[in-house]
């Protein structure tokens, strides 16, 4: 190499040593982008009693992709309520527990904006999924706009059942001859499904085992009407018999058969299981013992009853016949769970059944006070025309408040008391941030803080806010409100900082929480970027962007924009006048 070539060589390295110096010795610069809103939850009031056995099961339900909604109006596609079956896009019922003060329906307008909404009996309303309050105002007077227009369809022809496209799970039929009304259902099949037998051969198996029958089911629990709900008696049904079963519509005879079915397998299942746990000799034996009887009810789930099949698998459990026996034992306490989980199921198919035959009797009350109204020779004409115009849902609340000793409201719908309770939003940094040294930093602070990889891929930190704290972020109440579930004094938001340098916070009920949580975040960046910051890598880096792009692209909605008419200007013309 010559002088010359030597000497460049040197100022070359001298020249990068410089810059790398001069690089790693600026300072680093936090950038964040601007706090965004995703969705928030906003309570409302309708200020009116809402009748929930009613309204589920006559509002009309539409597919998902109907065109419907993607009109401003908006409608439902989906309705969970403990007194109804499921409707919608699921006809799964995964409610359990007694709980008749609330609905949950999924809501859809302008062909892209979801809303899940709790309609509770009071009249008020959450809603979840919403991107600002005052979307709540309109929501709520899409709903009262549908709730005013639900009518109730009643044909005098049972083979008219298919015809109606609103309420396809339940109707009602008014019977001319006897002047009574009977209720129909669809898909009520379902309740049985659940399992993997001949459930026909039920009663043929207890009797065969000499295993005690339990007796008649007892229709008598809440909401139970004597001289109405044990007089029900559907004098049809038989004589239709073949037309229902080839449509899948089941009268209340069926309803009733169902039911028993469920309280009779209660035994037939404790029967099954000791018998198929006895025969089990060792624990592999106990394992498919459980793997079968959870094909054969497939209902019969429980976490703990998975970690005993699990542990079962990782040879966790010594062999010796005690364990076998202790095991056994442990196991067969599951019985009693599931049982209790049947009568739950029983409980809830009766409370339909009640409301639905509450319904039937609302019906023939305001026909039976129509007939009183009219002349006895135009009476039959009379009934035909009310019967075509359907009758309002407000018309039959009335009635079922009288027969159900509920206080009667005349009061029309109308939103109130519009209020925040939730909000999630999220923001970037620039960085990307080094999790486990973000935990520390933020414990050294006093913020409770858990960072735990292989369970989630964030540091998630818990925030309080206390009005009358000086300084927020740290709960300084008697009972720390961290182990409060209900009722806590402090707010509890939550705030995910996840390695990308992208931040959720969660939890806050308005803006001066949000901001408050944003303002300490983002301060603790800026005051520990130098300790925090993540390394860089070119090819994480080209990956990260990669992911956001494609997230994008997957997430990206349509968006709504309301443009005021009388904003709309002519640029032509005011072009011309000038």
């Amino acid at each position: 190499m010559s002088l010359k070539e030597n000497k460049d060589a040197r100022e070359n390295k001298d020249s990068r040593e410089v810059k790398h110096k001069s690089k790693k010795s600026e300072p680093l610069v936090l950038k964040a982008t601007t706090l965004s809103i995703s969705t928030c939850t906003v309570i409302t009031n309708l200020n009116k009693k809402i009748n929930l056995g009613l309204l589920s099961r006559f509002i009309t339900i539409y597919d998902q992709s109907a065109l419907e909604l993607d009109e401003k109006a908006g409608g439902v596609y989906n309705l969970e309520f403990y007194g109804n079956c499921a409707r919608g896009e699921t006809l799964i019922d995964s409610i359990k527990d007694e709980f008749n003060n609330q609905a949950t329906i999924k809501f859809k307008y302008w062909g892209f904006r979801n809303i899940n909404i709790k309609i509770f009996a009071n009249g008020k309303l959450q809603m979840t999924g919403l991107k600002y309050e005052d979307e709540a105002k309109e929501v709520g007077n899409l709903l009262i706009n549908i709730f005013k227009n639900i009518k109730i369809n009643i044909t005098k022809d049972i083979k008219t059942l298919n015809d109606s496209a609103k309420t396809y799970d339940f109707q009602i039929v008014y019977d001319p001859i006897t002047k009574n009304v009977y209720y129909y259902r669809k898909f009520y099949n379902r309740f049985l499904s659940s399992y993997d037998f001949d459930t026909e051969l039920v009663n043929t198996y207890l009797n065969e085992k000499g295993a005690p029958l339990n007796a008649a089911v007892n229709y008598n629990r809440k909401g139970f009407i004597k001289g109405i709900h044990d007089k029900y008696i559907d004098t049809i049904e038989d004589t239709h018999q073949e037309f229902l079963s080839g449509n899948e519509w089941n009268g209340d005879g069926y309803v009733k058969q169902t039911i028993e079915k469920i309280e009779k397998i209660k035994d037939y299942f404790t029967a099954d299981f000791e018998k198929s746990l006895s025969a089990s000799k060792n624990l592999k034996e106990v394992k498919e013992c459980i793997e079968t009887l959870m094909k054969k009810y497939n209902d019969f789930k429980f976490p703990g009853l998975d970690k005993f099949i699990s542990d079962i698998g990782k040879d966790m459990f010594s062999t010796d016949e005690q364990t076998l026996l202790d095991i056994k034992s442990e196991i067969f306490k599951f019985n009693r769970a599931y049982r209790n989980l049947l009568e739950k199921k029983i409980n809830r198919l009766i409370t339909i059944r009640t409301i639905d035959i509450t319904i039937c009797n609302s019906v023939k009350e305001y026909l039976l006070a129509f007939e009183k109204e009219g002349s006895s020779s135009n009476i039959d004409s009379s009934l035909d025309l009310i019967l075509s115009k359907e009758i309002p849902l407000e018309k039959l609340e009335i009635i079922t408040d009288l027969l159900t000793g509920e206080s009667t409201e005349t009061n029309g719908y109308f939103v109130s008391d519009t209020e925040t309770v939730l909000i999630n939003s999220n923001f970037c940094i620039n960085y990307n941030i080094n999790l486990k040294k973000m935990s520390k930093v933020l414990r050294r602070l006093g913020l409770y803080n858990s960072y735990e990889p292989d369970e989630y891929h964030g540091v998630l930190t818990k925030y309080y806010y206390n009005l009358n704290n000086t300084v927020q972020g740290i709960c300084n109440c008697d009972t720390h409100c961290s182990t409060r579930e209900k009722h806590s004094i402090c707010t509890k938001i939550t705030i995910s900082v996840f390695r990308p340098g992208s931040i959720i916070i969660t939890g806050a009920r308005d803006l001066i929480q949000l901001m408050s949580a944003h303002d300490l975040i983002i301060k603790i960046l800026k005051d520990n970027i130098d300790t925090i910051k993540g390394p860089d890598c070119e090819d994480d880096n080209k990956h990260i962007a990669l992911m956001n792009n494609e997230f994008r692209k997957i997430s990206r909605k349509t968006r709504l924009f309301y443009i005021k008419k009388d904003n709309i200007v002519d640029f032509d013309k005011v072009t011309a006048e000038l």
